[in-house]
């Protein structure tokens, strides 16, 4: 069972973690934490401590005087509320190892751009083109818990007129780099992001810039054309401190609605052309109510990969409990019968009991979706 919020507010995510939004110009302490964006007027009277900003300081201070951190709020202390295994308990952030308000991470999180082709079920426009182009076109989706997620605004009309190039050529960017460049030392994990990373004509360019870290973690959910992936894949293969964390939880149509856009014959394919090339592969896995219900198959199919498991509860109405009855009852004996190693941290996701406002917003979002 989760430990207790109530008696210990301490993260040790948020002394160790940094997630740098090139796009957006924001950085997030944690990446199941709220963003902050970038006082780049503070950044040049403080070089060099993009990690160390004056939120951040305030937010490590109060999480070593146990007290409840409002960044926190979106999805590590509701889900710990309601008895399931928060991003936090998942890192086992709890365990208070660090205690240095003024550090460097060890975790460095380079999120690329937000250009995507897949409209995966549980994402939204902040992480991909698809979704945000998808709103513009097609109008918002009147989810009232969800003000900002599924509706447009000026900044996604600025976005979606701007090229790659202009977006990484602007000198904020180039002023976020040169921080990941002066942290670099410390840095044990280097992590690209998306959007879909394979999309972007700066990946490879990133990876030969931190290729001293002992690990260079790429998130991709495979979405591109074929002979691009290739060429890619052959350029990666070179290094040999690359990680592909790939996402997947789901098989045939059930995979295909959830990560629309994608095609289940080609995932495969691809997964099996990553074998060939010998680069490291860990599965990703988001577990929503869309995509919990379908993950042993996907798992019986793939069972020799390590698995990185997280659940959503942002947006709430896709967190894993919000299911009917019957539907959760197939889902706990599945689980349960499995050997999947983290079974018991998807089977807390499905305690709770449903409100009818989850229910609710759960089906305005299938009806837009």
């Amino acid at each position: 069972m989760p430990v207790s919020i109530i008696n210990n507010y301490y993260c040790s995510q948020k002394f160790r973690f940094l997630k740098i939004d090139l796009e957006s110009q924001t950085t997030y302490n944690c990446h199941a934490a709220k963003p902050h964006r970038i006082d780049f007027e503070w950044l040049a009277s403080n070089p060099g401590q993009l990690f160390n900003t004056d939120v951040n300081v305030s937010e490590r201070k109060m999480m070593l005087a146990n007290e409840r951190n409002s960044s926190c709020e979106q999805n590590c202390w509701p889900a710990e509320e309601r008895g399931a295994t928060s991003p936090r308990l998942i890192a086992k952030g709890e365990i208070r190892t660090l205690t240095e308000v003024i550090t460097s991470p060890e975790i460095v999180d380079i999120t690329l751009n937000s250009d995507c082709n897949l409209t995966c079920s549980y994402c939204c426009k902040e992480f991909s083109s698809s979704w945000r182009n998808d709103i513009l076109k097609n109008g918002d989706y009147g989810i009232a818990s969800e003000p900002d997620r599924y509706t447009k605004n000026n900044m996604d009309i600025v976005i979606a007129r701007v090229s790659q190039q202009e977006r990484f050529g602007l000198n904020r960017t180039q002023t976020i780099l040169a921080e990941v460049k002066s942290m670099s030392a410390n840095v044990k994990t280097i992590i690209i992001s998306g959007g879909e990373p394979f999309l972007s004509r700066y990946l490879l360019d990133i990876v030969k810039d931190n290729s001293h870290a002992p690990r260079v973690q790429i998130f991709t959910g495979l979405g591109v054309d074929f002979k691009r992936f290739e060429r890619i894949i052959d350029t990666l293969a070179e290094y040999k401190n690359i990680v592909l964390d790939v996402s997947g939880e789901t098989t045939g149509a059930l995979y295909e609605f959830n990560r629309y856009g994608a095609h289940w014959d080609e995932f495969a394919r691809k997964l099996e052309l990553l074998a060939k090339k010998n680069i490291r592969v860990e599965l990703s896995s988001v577990m929503s109510n869309l995509t919990v219900v379908g993950f042993i198959d996907f798992y019986k199919q793939f069972r020799d990969y390590a698995y990185r498991i997280e659940c959503v509860y942002n947006p709430n109405f896709l967190a894993p409990h919000i299911l009917d009855q019957a539907t959760k009852d197939q889902v706990i004996e599945q689980f349960t019968a499995s050997d999947f190693p983290k079974r018991e941290l998807v089977l807390s996701s499905l305690l709770s009991v449903p409100t009818l406002a989850e229910k609710q917003d759960l089906t305005q979002f299938l009806k837009e979706f």
